[in-house]
């Protein structure tokens, strides 16, 4: 199962999508719909340095973050949007994904989803081709054939600043707006286009 094409569901009743009803117009549940929010990304509760990854297959998440002694733990989302732990240090904890996509634990934690920036990307100062990023977890590569600053490695922090560790590029630094764009310290902008 993967995300729905259509909406933030996983896939289940169709290969691409979370129900007939949503391929036939976005956001439209039939009846065997399952409903289940897919939660696979990065996510941060705006306190941590380092996010927690959640990996789904179906309806179970694992979640890990190796710098959280409750690391990893093993749940359910289920139809609605409510989440369960039954392994590791969250066993027991509840929450429930709301209408803006966040989760909300019963002990007052809210977790915010990290935006990828795993694609590909254009300047606004010169680059004669477009630049890529893949990312694992908050792990991101920029590459470019075309820059003498290419490759260069770094991380995208829960806050959505972007720091370089390797390559031309260390000493700068950029913010995500969560929309598609990264404002870089030295005044260039990306934009994504795929």
């Amino acid at each position: 199962m993967s995300k729905c094409a259509s909406c933030n569901l996983v896939t289940g009743v169709t290969p691409t999508h979370c129900c007939h009803a949503c391929s036939v117009k976005a956001g439209t549940h039939g009846p065997r719909c399952q409903k289940v929010p897919f939660l696979s990304g990065n996510w941060t509760d705006g306190t941590v340095p380092t996010p927690s990854s959640i990996t789904q297959c179906g309806n179970q998440i694992t979640v890990v973050n190796t710098t959280q002694p409750w690391s990893p733990s093993v749940g359910t989302v289920h139809s609605g949007g409510k989440v369960d732990f039954q392994s590791g240090g969250l066993a027991a904890l509840v929450g429930a994904v709301n209408a803006a996509g966040e989760i909300q634990f019963t002990n007052g934690v809210k977790w915010t989803v990290i935006p990828p920036l795993h694609g590909a990307w254009a300047a606004d100062q010169g680059a004669s081709n477009l630049t890529q990023i893949t990312q694992v977890g908050p792990n991101i590569t920029v590459t470019n054939p075309g820059q003498p600053w290419s490759p260069s490695t770094g991380i995208h922090h829960p806050n959505n600043t972007i720091t370089f560790s390797t390559g031309g590029l260390v000493g700068i630094t950029g913010t995500f707006n969560g929309a598609g764009a990264i404002a870089f310290s030295n005044g260039c902008t990306w934009t994504k286009t795929a």
